[in-house]
């Protein structure tokens, strides 16, 4: 996972993005909690479908989407 989230972004421009999430109930430390699986599909130079960004966020909240947004952009880039 760590190697598909750190890859470069190298197929773009992108011409379209689309970001959604899925909310499932999990059990953590013997609860049933909500956690978010978040996801970017993009469009690449090549007219052909790729996931560019994936992660999972315990809220679906306006913070959350903006690191995650963050974190696979070009210019939020870490480092």
């Amino acid at each position: 996972m760590a190697a598909f989230k750190d890859r470069p972004l190298d197929c773009g421009p992108y011409r379209y993005v689309w970001v959604d999430a899925l909310t499932q109930k999990v059990r953590e430390a013997g609860r049933v909690v909500n956690v978010s699986a978040v996801i970017a599909t993009a469009v690449n130079h090549q007219g052909q479908r790729e996931i560019v960004g994936f992660d999972i966020v315990s809220a679906e909240d306006t913070a959350s989407w903006t690191e995650f947004l963050r974190a696979w952009s070009p210019a939020g880039s870490p480092g």
